[in-house]
């Protein structure tokens, strides 16, 4: 260290404040914060590699990263601290994310999106000692720099860990941070946290309304229902987040944006499919078509051919839906969005499942499984495996059917439940009740109840079909007859949400009853 000119100190200083190495630009930023001459950076920093003090790492689009070891970083943070230049160096860091969280928040809506989702992962670590340092020196700062990188987390699919990163931030401002501020901030933290925690997420969706009424902004305002409307989808409350959405739509106050309108599309697609709206969902649909080569972001695009793919599967043209839900897995997995992928995967699944492509549906499952649980995003991972159970549980595959949903009724127990929780409760019953598990019936009684006070047709389908074969296996045939009326009943008005071919537990309640009525003597005439 003595050995190296003044310029190579500072420069080598300046690299010891990076987590896990810093990019060119960034480096050059703090470094010139430290007096090295701007021109002279990269010279500095090449010497310094020569020395073999500093690494130098070429990505393959020729974007380049410098690093240090532990021990060499170690050591010049202890120099530049003597110097008293440590604060000069954190504020310079902190100051390039900030001018690196602007471009972001420009180009989030724009085809340049996936570069910063890309960055986010690349400098998880560096953000978070940026807004660590600003917390206690600069807390607006932090907002901004947390505000910046928001949605391109949410699309990243940090849930949790997204959530907190937001509200520390938010935290640190205290009553500083303006109610616009604070309304996105909370509309991040509740799409971020719904993945990991709903009531928690909808407390914060219901606060980001509320805060965000208050300031008049269309933009704000309308950020804050797409979030309160994403969280009630996520909690299967699909009415309620149809009518978030269609009453926002009907109070804008001002030409709505294309983006806006795409993600109102959007949403509107995901909850009238999921609520079995037939109707709504072609319409939305209809509109998912007509902006699709109108929109530059990758992400929303990726969600309009999957809305398209929901669309063909109603319609039951499943060639036509694996292929949009196979374009737009391909489409996230083209800009790193790892979350995305394995959100269409699923429904990729749920397709091949009902086309009857049963191996296909199943690695199709098990992929999206992996890679929501490599993002950490647990509920996409929960949701698939529900519906890779259900597949199994057809297939007679037992125990591995209950060790799927048996992990995803944990997981949704300990979360706050949502959409797919009842689904997954209903079927460990019904294999219960296969085994002949005492309290099996009771437990379907209870989850029928709640069903009908939720107004959830599907599971009481599924739940109706459950007890009609305990019945049915008990020889009460006319109990086991009335209980698959009032299912058949039920079914008309499910629409797409549920068909024939998940009701395993009907038919093998229909087989039951045929024989046990084939079984008994004949009546005199």
């Amino acid at each position: 260290y003595d050995l190296l000119f003044p310029d190579e100190q500072n420069g080598l200083c300046a690299l010891s404040w990076f987590a896990d190495g810093a990019p060119l630009a960034a480096a050059e930023h703090v470094a010139m914060a430290l007096g090295v001459p701007g021109a002279s950076t990269v010279d500095v920093f090449a010497r310094l590699a020569d020395r073999s003090l500093v690494t130098v790492d070429i990505a393959a689009n020729g974007e380049v990263r410098y690093r240090l070891l532990d021990s060499v970083g170690a050591f010049a943070r202890g120099r530049l601290d003597e110097a008293g230049l440590t604060d000069r160096a954190r504020t310079a860091h902190a100051e390039w994310f900030e001018m690196a969280s602007v471009v972001a928040l420009g180009e989030q809506r724009t085809a340049n999106q996936a570069r910063h989702v890309a960055f986010i992962r690349t400098e998880r670590a560096n953000l978070d000692a940026a807004l660590g340092w600003t917390a206690a020196n600069d807390p607006a700062q932090g907002l901004r720099i947390a505000l910046g990188f928001g949605w391109a987390s949410v699309i990243l699919g940090e849930g949790g860990i997204g959530a907190e990163r937001l509200r520390l931030a938010l935290h640190a401002c205290g009553s500083s941070a303006t109610d616009a501020d604070r309304a996105l901030t909370l509309s991040l933290i509740a799409w971020n946290e719904s993945g990991a925690d709903l009531e928690r997420a909808w407390a914060d969706a219901v606060l980001a309304v509320e805060i965000a009424d208050r300031t008049g902004d269309d933009s704000v305002i309308t950020i804050s229902r797409f979030a309160s409307a994403f969280v009630l989808f996520q909690r299967g409350h699909t009415g309620a987040a149809i009518d978030v959405l269609e009453r926002w739509h009907a109070d804008a106050r001002t030409e709505t944006l294309l983006w806006d309108r795409g993600m109102q599309a959007m949403l509107l697609g995901y909850a009238s499919f999921a609520a079995g709206d037939s109707q709504r969902a072609g319409a939305t649909g209809a509109e998912a078509e007509r902006l699709l080569p109108l929109v530059s972001d990758d992400w929303l695009a990726s969600h309009f051919e999957a809305i398209l793919g929901q669309l063909a599967q109603i319609e039951l043209r499943y060639p036509d839906a694996a292929a949009h839900l196979t374009r737009a897995a391909q489409a996230a997995r083209r800009a790193h969005m790892t979350a995305t992928e394995g959100f269409h995967l699923a429904s990729l699944g749920v397709v091949l499942h009902q086309a009857g492509d049963h191996e296909t549906a199943i690695a199709t499952f098990e992929e999206a499984i992996r890679l929501a649980t490599t993002v950490g995003l647990m509920r996409i991972a929960a949701f698939t495996r529900v519906r890779l159970g259900t597949l199994l549980h057809g297939l007679g595959e037992v125990e591995p059917a209950r060790a799927a949903l048996s992990t995803a009724d944990e997981w949704f127990r300990a979360s706050g439940g949502g959409a797919e929780a009842a689904i997954a409760r209903c079927l460990l019953a019904a294999m219960d009740a296969d085994d002949d598990i005492p309290d099996a019936a009771q437990r379907l009684t209870t989850i029928l109840e709640s069903a009908r006070t939720d107004g959830d047709s599907a599971v009481q389908v599924l739940a109706l079909d459950c007890l009609a074969g305990i019945d049915a296996r008990a020889g009460n045939i006319a109990a086991a007859v009335d209980l698959l009326a009032r299912a058949d009943e039920l079914m008309e008005s499910l629409g797409h949400r549920l068909v024939e071919h998940d009701r395993i537990d009907a038919r093998r309640a229909r087989e039951l009853i045929s024989a046990g009525v084939d079984s008994r003597p004949s009546l005199p005439s």
